[in-house]
């Protein structure tokens, strides 16, 4: 028996279906032709596949060309992608180079063409087709009318899901402890001083999946881009939003960042990815442990990792025949924003139209296509980067400098403890056993300030509670010092104290974090006065961000220790709505608008905060 799946107000709804007549039949369904998906539907139909491609919008590569998203950060320079770059420029009739995203929809439709791949623009699907657990085809809306589409596979590339929740599958959203994602973008272009611009600036949190929502808040972005207006030419916005991060789900294997970080071994990957954690989002006393370890408290934000992805992320537990492409794949919210690269999303999707061609050719799932014959096809088009010696280093996008690798072994980089750049050590020290004595003894013997903290930090993070002292003190003598191990989003050692204490910190800690949070006179301090913004650690002029990493890593901690040691929460849960109500913490950090990113952002904050404490 047919079922025939849907949504309905975010709710999966179901009807059975006694007889389906199928208008056209497969070998590819890809529903979603953004970055990822246009190069699945290529590649499958370049390997022989009848394909059929599906998109909303009338443009083909998404973010990428639509969401004026053209240059590339990281994500390995190998596959098809480069020669649709290089045609591009080649018949740039635009004359705009690199910022061409319509010449390269052109070169996209040249190449569908060229396959004989049948694309529907303006279409989107309103059903799934489901026998029994295996998906067999998508209802779609095509010009004015129901269409129905049986394929061999299919192929979620909508970037948000929209199969996958139709199929029922289990979803996630955010990271752990609030749900929270990163924010979205909406790429502004303007001429100033003769030039072409483009900026990629945060446009705030949003539901994409509540429309009400989704478009109150792509209005207030569109709004906030008509600043330019004031000193330029103003262009205009990206006709497609820059949504950085759906929903996950379950899948027959989960990437977590843990993975990429301690290089677990992956016995099929799909393809390599390269990318460092790129999450965005200012509130990081929220984060889960392992990502405050290895970006704040070791200072590691910009460190880049090659990142093997399995095969089964793409593949939903429970459903056959259905696959994911592009950044909606099994994952925590860290994994997926270092694997939604420009470039690896173009790879990732030539990788999953080849497998899924092989599978669809033979009538058998893609965990059962012969690996090495995969392997062969996806090397020979260049977008597997198996072979790539690059681990972890550190990358300059624009190959502004040359790349460094780095190496964790503790006994090379100690010395690092005694600078400003001690991350590479503090993290060696973390995954290195016998190294406690060690840290306390430098510790204990530092002369100079900077190595005893540093040594601290690297005890403390070890969860030894003989680092309590030196990191109260730092706590005391809080300071606007930032580390300057990476080109951007470096840490501050006081707020790193902080967060230590929340993990190892006694009772007796309670009254310290408190003098930071409740004391009225506190974000009236000289140390956070007339600080000028600094990529290395903040480049928004619309925040007090030192005032606002204290404030949140001092609360975050003062909940732990009281949860730790099952206090009762009732009077801070009054403290602090008295301070939420009050607004006046909210206004020492931003004076942005209620309806802003910054604002959005220690509101959100301090909601979690009360909704812990109630």
């Amino acid at each position: 028996m047919i079922k025939l799946c849907y949504l309905e107000k975010n709710t999966v709804k179901s009807e059975l279906c006694e007889n389906i007549d199928f208008d056209i039949s497969c070998d590819i369904l890809c529903v979603g032709l953004g970055t990822a998906g246009v190069f699945c539907a290529l590649s499958a139909a370049r390997e022989g596949a009848k394909v059929v491609g599906v998109e909303k919008s009338n443009f083909l590569g998404g973010t990428h060309t639509a969401g004026n998203v053209c240059k590339y950060y990281y994500g390995f320079e190998d596959g098809t992608f480069q020669d649709i770059d290089k045609a591009t420029l080649e018949d740039d009739i635009f004359l705009i180079k690199e910022h061409g995203y319509e010449s390269k929809h052109i070169q996209y439709i040249k190449k569908f063409r060229e396959y004989g791949a049948d694309i529907r623009f303006r279409s989107f699907p309103t059903g799934l087709y489901l026998e029994e657990s295996r998906a067999i085809g998508v209802r779609i809306f095509d010009g004015g009318k129901t269409v129905n589409i049986r394929a061999k596979k299919l192929i979620d590339g909508t970037g948000d899901g929209h199969l996958i929740r139709m199929a029922g599958v289990k979803t996630f959203m955010g990271r752990n402890n609030d749900g929270n994602v990163a924010p979205f973008t909406v790429r502004t272009q303007f001429i100033e001083d003769g030039q072409y611009h483009s900026i990629n600036a945060d446009s705030g949190f949003v539901n994409q999946y509540e429309p009400y929502e989704y478009s109150k808040k792509i209005v207030y972005a569109h709004a906030n881009a008509l600043k330019y207006t004031q000193n330029c030419e103003f262009l205009g916005v990206a006709s497609m939003p820059g949504v950085r991060e759906g929903i996950s789900f379950e899948g027959e294997e989960t990437l977590c960042m843990e993975d990429i970080v301690f290089q677990k071994n992956v016995e099929k990957p799909l393809f390599y990815a390269y990318s460092d954690f790129d999450r965005h989002g200012k509130s990081t006393a929220l984060d889960d442990e392992i990502f405050q370890n290895w970006s704040f408290i070791s200072n590691l934000s910009t460190v880049t990792a090659r990142i093997a992805v399995p095969m089964g992320v793409i593949v939903p537990r429970g459903i056959s025949s259905l696959v994911t492409v592009g950044r909606c794949l099994s994952g925590d919210t860290y994994s997926r924003s270092a694997v939604r690269m420009i470039r690896d999303m173009s790879r990732m999707g030539e990788c999953v139209g080849i497998i899924c061609a092989m599978a669809a050719k033979e009538n058998i799932e893609i965990n059962e296509v012969d690996y090495g014959k995969y392997i062969e096809t996806a090397k020979k088009y260049g977008c597997f980067s198996g072979d790539k010696e690059k681990t972890f280093g550190f990358d300059y996008p624009g190959k502004r400098l040359p790349y460094k690798p780095v190496e964790f072994d503790f006994y090379k980089n100690a010395h690092l403890l005694k600078t400003e750049t001690p991350g590479i050590a503090i993290w060696s020290a973390y995954i290195e056993d016998g190294v406690l004595d060690f840290l306390f003894e430098e510790m204990s013997n530092a002369s100079d300030a900077l190595y005893r903290n540093n040594c601290a930090i690297a005890l403390g993070l070890k969860g030894d509670k003989r680092a309590l002292s030196v990191l109260r003190d730092m706590v005391k003598n809080r300071n606007n010092f930032y580390f300057k191990d990476c080109r951007r989003t470096n840490g501050f050692p006081s707020a790193i104290a902080m967060c230590l204490l929340g993990r190892i910190g006694e009772v007796s800690d309670i009254q310290l974090l408190s003098e930071i949070i409740f004391d009225n006179n506190e974000p009236k301090k000289e140390i956070y006065q007339n600080i000028k913004p600094d990529i290395l650690f903040c480049n928004d002029e619309n925040i007090n961000f030192l005032y606002f990493t204290f404030f949140t890593y001092a609360s975050a901690a003062l909940l732990k220790i009281y949860k730790r040691y099952n206090l009762s929460t009732k009077d801070l849960h009054g403290k602090f709505l008295e301070l939420y109500k009050g607004g006046e913490v909210i206004k020492a950090i931003t004076n942005e608008a209620p309806d802003k990113p910054n604002h959005i952002e220690i509101s959100n904050f301090f909601k979690y905060i009360l909704a812990e404490t109630k």
